[in-house]
């Protein structure tokens, strides 16, 4: 019985165990070699060429790169070991599964005899140390890999590039290392253990080490996508402790510190964690969430804005050993989407809209005010989709629509998708009742959308619900007297005269209220509403709801509300009832046989009795009403809405899956209330205080040097800005360190300061 942080581990399988040497685990020299196979067991590289197997502490087996039948036995031999997962041990020991599989039925078949007369496959090393010390001289002289291939004729093309690829990693690395010779800024291996009892076994995720070198082929992006689960591995919780000293590193895009640490206050790091305990590993979802917010911060809009911050100097900023690639982040968040049955990304979701609601409940007392809204978000893919009306092109066109509301100040809280791009009407009262449990249910809300909700079903719906809304009413009303507006109302410069009635909904549904308002232009407009809000103010609420479109137009171009984020797709259910292609076709045949017909007559009207083109026209025309006739005797077989199976679209029409989707777009919220805030802050110290948020575009991305002080992390950054806007910048950082803003998933709680500094420090 051995004994691992205190926990007993059983060896089976027969491995022998001695008293001396032992290796120490806390030992970072030693740590850089090490590769594990499992909680306890690990291959660690010694000088000389030669590797030693550790397991428990204790010194197992010792071979050279030439010993090929020990390695064997000590591989097969671990192998029986049923605690010890055979992946992870083939990478230790720099195997394929294949080979392992082939040792450990050898074995079965004859024994260990067999596997000490088992050599290494596999060809020997075309290219010596001579061949590639001249390769990289060549490559230090800035010859490229044709150049090299053609001088060297050993190596083939892909040996030759693989080999200079890994002579760029080292060099960048050892430009980095002498840059900040005093600060180390990234530790070579990473132990975070994820240690559960089960009988006696220990389970622990497999480090990763930095810089080691791809002896096989460079896994595809689907294997990366696989092993994105093990992306914790990498991750160091104190990287920031070692950056100390008066020098500090220079690293890119610093400025993204800024809203990751907002965004942790607004609490996303917390529900995240929350929500995604048991699903994925904890501290690769805050690489993730890192990563992602900074490449929405710098502009990329998608998890595919990754790409442009693998930076040498991108573990600093991310506070890793490893920086997560596209792949492996868009691994992560689907494992983390599919979390909870399928339920984690309304569980994100409705998780920030209570740590909105709390913060709501600090700073306001009235009835909170939402703007309801629907979006339909294009779709130029290949696939067969469903169809909505898009208003910005007055059209039918593929997509999906999503339905947000936002604050009064135009603030988004929350995003629903709807593959089916059902109306506005359908959404409404189940926007209202997720708000309110957000708010607790006791406080009233009140719900403000646009004429495409404001249908009578809806509105008798709303108030029995006990919800607040005020919306416009839909065309015909009767047109009142100038003399009938007795009262008003100033907003701004404009003077609205006003009169209040009520209207009923008819069937029995009940009256609600009917504001009468006319403009200074003498056009006239009415507001249904029910709400204990005066006229006046429910008149400067809707006049108001600019700042939701406002809003959407900056969640387009700034955080990219509208990108697909995940391409993948499943079948509709057949039995799904959907608009019958066939009736569209035949109302659109109906529709050019009636144009047909009116420009037949046109031309008819215009020719006298002699013309010759008289024949013609009145073929046409013939033609024409003979063909609406066939198409109106078969329109009604032909029902405007059928079963998906008894249409052409059937096993084609698809739709999104929309997980990683919402997973993505709460984060984008919280991006764009953490950015709300810290404009708020700015704008107050700018002299134009509507570009706030473009000035702070460029803090986001600014570079700049990071050191430790006192407890304190103080980020000086290099921000794109002229003079006065950088004075602006120091008094709004220094109103930032009142707000005690702190990294997430830093052990130490150390505040973060920022500063802006004129130029480089050298």
């Amino acid at each position: 019985m051995l004994e691992f942080f205190g926990l007993p581990y059983v060896v089976r399988g027969g491995m022998p165990r001695t008293e001396e040497p032992t290796l120490s685990l806390t030992d970072p020299e030693i740590e850089r070699g090490v590769r594990w196979f499992s909680a306890c067991g690990c291959v660690r590289a010694v000088p000389e060429g030669r590797c030693e197997v550790w397991l428990g502490g204790t010194l197992v087996s010792s071979f050279d790169e030439t010993e090929f039948a020990l390695r064997n036995v000590t591989v097969v031999l671990l192998s029986m070991d049923p605690s010890i997962h055979l992946g992870r041990l083939s990478e230790a020991f720099e195997l394929s599964s294949e080979r392992v599989r082939q040792l450990r039925r050898l074995f079965e078949r004859d024994g260990l005899e067999a596997l000490a007369r088992s050599r290494g496959r596999g060809r020997p090393r075309i290219l010596g140390d001579r061949e590639i010390g001249r390769l990289e001289k060549m490559f230090a002289a800035g010859a490229s890999v044709d150049q090299a291939h053609a001088r060297v004729k050993k190596g083939s093309y892909a040996t030759i590039a693989n080999l200079r690829s890994a002579w760029k990693k080292r060099t960048a690395e050892q430009e980095i290392s002498k840059q900040n010779v005093d600060v180390p800024a990234v530790e070579q291996l990473s132990l975070p253990m994820s240690v559960s009892r089960e009988g006696s076994t220990l389970q622990a995720d497999k480090p990763v080490l930095d810089g080691q070198e791809q002896v096989e082929q460079e896994p595809s992006p689907q294997v990366d996508a696989t092993r994105a689960a093990t992306t914790a591995s990498h991750v160091r919780q104190d990287a920031l402790h070692s950056l100390r000293g008066e020098r500090a590193p220079f690293v890119q895009h610093l400025g993204s510190w800024l809203i990751i640490a907002m965004a942790a206050r607004l609490g996303l790091y917390r529900c995240a964690a929350a929500v995604g305990e048991g699903e994925v590993d904890l501290h690769a979802l805050r690489v993730v969430l890192d990563g992602v917010i900074t490449a929405l911060a710098i502009g990329e809009e998608c998890v595919e804005g990754l790409r442009r911050i693998e930076t040498p100097t991108a573990e600093i900023l991310l506070r890793s050993a490893h920086v997560p690639s596209a792949t492996e982040a868009r691994a992560l968040l689907s494992r983390f989407a599919a979390g909870h049955i399928g339920m984690a990304p309304l569980r994100l979701q409705y998780a920030m809209l209570q740590e909105y609601a709390a913060d709501e409940r600090r700073t306001r007392e009235d009835v909170p005010v939402f703007y309801v809204d629907n979006h339909l978000r294009k779709y130029s893919g290949k696939r067969v989709v469903r169809r909505g009306w898009r208003m910005q092109d007055k059209r039918v066109a593929p997509g999906i629509t999503d339905v947000y509301a936002h604050d009064e100040q135009g603030n988004p809280w929350m995003q629903i998708s709807s593959p089916d791009n059902d109306s506005l009407t359908r959404w409404l009262e189940n926007v209202g009742g997720i708000l309110r449990s957000a708010l607790e249910n006791e406080r009233r809300i009140l719900l403000a959308f646009d004429r495409g909700g404001a249908f009578a079903e809806t509105l008798a719906a709303l108030r029995d619900r006990d919800l607040e809304f005020v919306t416009w009413e839909r065309r015909p009303y009767p047109a009142l007297l100038p003399s009938a507006f007795t009262e008003t109302v100033e907003l701004g410069d404009e003077v609205l005269r006003f009169t209040e009635s009520r209207i009923n909904l008819g069937a029995g549904r009940g009256r609600v209220r009917r504001i009468s308002v006319r403009d200074i232009h003498g056009r006239q407009f009415n507001l249904l509403a029910a709400s204990q809000y005066p006229a006046a103010r429910l008149i400067e609420i809707m006049r108001g709801r600019w700042v939701q479109e406002n809003g959407f137009q900056h969640g387009v171009e700034r955080w990219g509300i509208n990108q697909l984020d995940d391409r993948k797709t499943m079948p509709v259910d057949a039995e799904t009832v959907i608009p019958n292609p066939a009736r569209r076709r035949l109302d659109r045949a109906l529709r050019a046989a009636r144009l047909a017909e009116g420009e037949a007559r046109r031309k008819l009207a215009g020719l006298h009795a002699e013309d010759p083109q008289r024949a013609r026209w009145d073929a046409a025309l013939r033609g024409s009403l003979q063909q609406q006739e066939e198409l109106l005797a078969l329109r009604p077989e032909v029902p405007k809405r059928a079963r998906l199976a008894t249409t052409e679209l059937a096993g084609v029409l698809v739709q999104h899956d929309g997980r990683r989707k919402h997973v993505l777009d709460t984060v984008r919220i919280a991006c764009a209330n953490a950015e709300s805030d810290l404009a708020v802050l700015l704008a107050e110290h700018l002299g134009r205080p509507a570009e706030a948020k473009r000035l702070l575009a460029n803090v986001f991305s600014a570079p700049g040097r990071v050191r430790r002080s006192r407890g304190t992390w103080v980020v000086e950054l290099s921000v794109a800005a002229n003079r006065a806007e950088r004075q602006s910048l120091q008094r709004f950082f220094a109103d930032l360190d009142r707000l005690g803003l702190t990294l997430p998933g830093e052990s130490g709680g150390s505040r973060l300061r920022f500063r802006a500094q004129s130029f480089l420090v050298a």
